[in-house]
Formats: structure tokens, sequence, C-alpha cells
């Protein structure tokens, strides 16, 4: 892995408040009413992959809060309402009940940012990024092999896993 950025303690703004929404078991009604707006897209997606035949596949992202134990203990202190698992429960819930095919990356992610100490999100000591937001190098080759292992493991790509 070409850059591996080494772990720092969270500053002050390690979650947004999008974040927050997306975990919270009470959200603000704007972000509430997002959820059908979603789920009408990723149905109509998935029906028209159906009909041509095509496989649809729906991949459940992470941020920073969910994948880091120290940001979670900061984020559950000053905001007692969080569900952690929360994304999962809702979009899981809702691919079952599609007959979408599922997978999340939180419990990978929370394995190997555990186990490495390595900063999955955010670009480190850039202004502006610290580490949060999006994937950096190393989240997106991780998400990658989960991904390439995730499909291969349910038969959904005619190649082996090296």
């Amino acid at each position: 892995m070409a850059l591996a950025l080494a772990k720092q303690p969270p500053s002050a703004d390690f979650i947004r408040p999008a974040e927050v929404a997306a975990l919270s078991l009470h959200p603000p009604a704007d972000f509430a009413e997002m959820a059908p707006l979603t789920y009408t897209l990723l149905r109509e997606m998935a029906s028209a992959c159906r009909q041509r035949n095509v496989g649809f596949f729906l991949v459940q992202l992470t941020i920073p809060v969910q994948v880091d134990p120290e940001m979670w203990e900061l984020a559950t202190a000053r905001y007692p309402d969080l569900d952690i698992n929360l994304p999962d429960k809702q979009l899981g819930g809702f691919a079952a009940a599609e007959n979408i095919v599922y997978f999340s990356l939180q419990s990978g992610f929370a394995f190997f940012q555990r186990e490495h100490g390595v900063f999955l999100h955010g670009f480190g000591e850039l202004p502006g990024y610290g580490h949060w937001g999006h994937f950096n190098e190393a989240g997106h080759r991780l998400a990658a092999e989960l991904i390439a292992r995730e499909l291969l493991d349910r038969g959904l790509v005619p190649l082996t896993y090296k």
C-alpha cells in the first residue's frame, strides 16, 4: 500500500452534522425525508438491471466515526442517541426486502483500522480535510479488496481471488 496515514487523535470537528444525522435515532426532518427518495432510486436502478439481466450489487460505505473506536466514544458522549449500525440496519433491511444483493464495508474497515492503526478516511495534514470524509488511498484500496473478495465469495464474478 503506497499511502498509510498514521492514526492521530480526532480533532474537535471530527464529526459533521450530516454524519450525526446518518447515525441518529432521531434525525432532522430534512434528512429523514431523503430516505424514501434514496430507496426509490435504488429500487429503480435494481429494476433496470433486472430487466437487462445485469447484476446489481449494493455496497454500504462507511464514515470515520463508524470504524474508529476513539471517535465513536467521543461522538456518543456528545450525541447519545447515535447507533453505529443504523445505516446498515436501514439499507440492509431495505436491500433484503427488495431482494438486492447487499454488502457493508463497516466490519472490515473497523477491523483493519483497529488492527493496523491506519486511517482509511481523509487526507491527514491537508488543510480542511483531516481524518474524516472521503476514503483516502488506503481506504480505496481496502474497499476494493473487500468488495472483490465479497463478489468472488458470492460467486458473482467468474474469477479467483489472489
